[in-house]
């Protein structure tokens, strides 16, 4: 049997779309804790209006290209420390 970490059993929760907050934050320049922790703080702060501004992101990503959004992982390194205990 596989035991998850209850914050792996909340992000399996979660249906997966088309589009995410990891995605359209730097997708391929993050670390698997920075994309993990992006997952994680969508989940606990899920509104409509932040699905809306993921897609808006989505249609920019598709026209400007991938770009690492510094000022959301600095946020949430801060709020979900927990993600990178590995990485001092």
């Amino acid at each position: 049997a596989i035991i998850l970490h209850p914050l792996g059993e909340r992000r399996l929760a979660v249906l997966p779309g088309f589009t995410g907050l990891a995605q359209v934050s730097g997708a391929t320049s993050l670390s698997t804790a920075e994309k993990f922790a992006l997952d994680y703080h969508y989940i606990r702060s899920r509104r409509l209006f932040s699905d809306f501004a993921i897609l808006a992101a989505t249609v920019r990503t598709l026209f400007v290209g991938e770009q690492r959004n510094e000022p959301l992982l600095q946020r949430v390194r801060r709020e979900h420390p927990e993600f990178f205990v590995d990485e001092c």
